[in-house]
């Protein structure tokens, strides 16, 4: 038979027939032609104008304007070419060959000054004879699971390389400097990684939490090349994870890599869990009011945990945290100015980073004694308690367009203490209260590493946080006996906090997959809070209370506030 000439617009038509004959095959359209056969036709092939693809090689090909052939070409300025299969006869190329995934294998090869070959690293055009280059060396991306080597071979000739590329063009990669290097009879790129931190700072990535990734990552690609150097084995899949950041295409792309690998929500952690201890030291704080106020008497009491916030701090990004839960607690009179009590609870917290997948869960258990004196208008208080909790945390790292999920677990305890002291004044039913107080409190976090992420995820050492603040407050409230006999009571409060100390909330940590020891810094703890409480107490009889209380804690990087409905019931 003679030659086959096909021609479509706009699909893709496979042939798994094999064909075999003197004649030649012919595509022009601007579809796509797909081979699965096993082809032995001697009349050559040639591809004017669409696709033509072919999973065996092609006994010869000689394509034309805006043609793609996976075998020996011919194409316009215009076309492009998908090359995988190969072939065991000359390639002309005066428009672009694609060589992807896979080593191709001419017999010989000639690109003009209009062609372009285009590679992804990993991939390598094999040629058995001469090849004669020009034009446009394009280098397209890379394989999946490349890591990226400063030698990269992209033509091999069994014969000679004569002539040079006019051009290089590559893949956006904002961490990589790369040019064309050539020997008798290889073509190679040489790549370099550029500053992470230079990178970074020109392409103004000027947040600290971003600019302090940047020099983690640098101090982490100092240590992986050294240890390669030393003939060290990287960890599995580092190489990877390396590989996929340096190839990262866009700053917006660098910026939320660098910010995904921060460690920002490690950095809020401590926080988020200090909120949620807050919550059950001002349930107790509110019944401890109640029962100076004369709106609560003796017995067994319970009070909500409900408890919600942000936090912010310039440079970082914020979190969401909210917190449930309930505590459960009694308290009896020692002589006439005295008493003692104990209370227990339980709460569940939830955190998230803003704009990010980034978040937390929390179960903390508590328990605390309290005790309190009063003589005539002064009084003093003091509560000493601790807990257990377990905090389940999960990331998403992003390594250039590699999206990677990293989880961790930490389990720790805590202890707070505090002590207050005040002076009432009273006129008529009015009742204002300046107080002080003192409290510390300390989170003892265990040791973490978060498994996944390329080795990117961190890990760090068990830790301490703690803080001692003082406090200067007023309080006031007002009651009523209502016509039908209960007693309803408003109360109100305001208070400022200032830390006299507060250590651990920067911490250090490394990525699991090389040594890399480096602070971790973030929202963190605010040095200084206001407390505004409001609540309406009602008493249908002498010895069952119920209060609705409103709180709002504003600090210099947090703020929260919480509604909270309590009983007492007096025995």
């Amino acid at each position: 038979w003679g030659d086959v000439s096909v021609s479509f617009n706009g699909i893709t038509s496979t042939w798994s027939n094999n064909i075999s004959g003197a004649g030649g095959l012919i595509k022009n359209g601007t579809g796509t032609l797909v081979l699965t056969g096993s082809n032995t036709y001697s009349g050559g092939t040639e591809v004017s104008g669409g696709t033509l693809q072919a999973t065996h090689p092609l006994p010869m090909a000689t394509v034309q304007a805006e043609g793609v052939l996976g075998g020996d070409v011919q194409v316009g300025s215009a076309g492009t070419l998908d090359a995988a299969a190969g072939t065991p006869g000359s390639v002309l190329n005066q428009g672009t060959v694609v060589v992807n995934g896979a080593n191709t294998k001419f017999g010989s090869y000639t690109q003009t000054a209009t062609g372009i070959l285009s590679v992804s690293l990993g991939s390598i055009l094999q040629v058995g004879g001469n090849a004669q280059i020009a034009g446009t060396l394009n280098v397209s991306g890379a394989n999946s699971g490349y890591v990226t080597t400063s030698h990269q071979d992209v033509v091999e000739a069994g014969g000679v390389v004569a002539g040079t590329f006019a051009t290089l063009t590559t893949s956006p990669g904002v961490f990589l400097n790369t040019t064309i290097q050539y020997t008798p009879n290889t073509v190679w790129l040489d790549t370099t990684s550029l500053s992470i931190t230079q990178a970074a700072a020109a392409m103004g990535i000027a947040t600290p939490a971003a600019a302090g990734a940047a020099v983690r990552v640098q101090s982490g690609f100092d240590a992986l090349n050294s240890q390669i150097a030393t003939g060290g084995t990287p960890a599995s899949g580092v190489l990877q994870g390396a590989g996929a950041f340096q190839h990262t295409a866009t700053p917006a792309q660098a910026q939320a890599s660098l910010a995904s690998l921060s460690g920002q929500m490690h950095a809020a952690s401590a926080a988020m869990l200090f909120d949620g201890i807050d919550a059950t030291g001002d349930a107790l704080s509110e019944h401890f009011d109640d029962l100076l106020s004369g709106r609560a008497k003796t017995g067994s009491w319970y009070g909500g945990l409900d408890w919600q916030g942000d936090l912010q701090r310039g440079g970082y990004a914020g979190a969401t945290f909210r917190s449930g839960g309930g505590i459960v607690g009694a308290d009896f009179n020692v002589g006439t100015h005295a008493l003692l009590g104990y209370a227990v609870g339980e709460s569940h917290g939830y955190g998230q980073l803003d704009a990010s997948w980034d978040h937390s869960q929390t179960w903390t258990d508590h328990a605390m004694l309290y005790g309190g004196l009063w003589n005539g208008p002064w009084y003093a208080s003091m509560r000493v308690g601790g807990g257990r909790f377990h905090e389940d945390m999960q990331r998403l790292l992003l390594l250039g367009g590699l999206a990677a999920p990293v989880g961790s677990g930490v389990s720790g305890s805590y202890l707070a203490g505090s002590l207050e002291g005040g002076y009432q004044f009273r006129a008529g039913a009015t009742r204002i209260t300046p107080f002080v107080g003192l409290r510390y409190q300390r989170l003892d976090q265990g040791a973490f590493a978060e498994a996944g992420g390329y080795g990117f995820g961190l890990m760090a050492g068990a830790r301490s946080v703690g803080r001692l603040q003082t406090t200067v407050g007023l309080r006031a409230e007002r009651g009523w006996r209502l016509a039908n006999g209960m007693q309803m009571q408003f109360d109100g409060s305001a208070a400022w906090r200032h830390a006299l100390r507060q250590y651990g909330d920067v911490f250090d940590a490394s990525f699991t997959g090389f040594t890399d020891w480096m602070p971790v810094d973030g929202v963190g703890l605010s040095r200084d809070e206001s407390l505004l409480r409001a609540g309406v107490s009602l008493w249908p009889t002498r010895n069952f209370g119920l209060r609705l209380g409103y709180t709002r804690e504003q600090g210099s990087r947090q703020q929260a506030n919480s509604a909270m409905l309590q009983g007492t019931f007096a025995f």
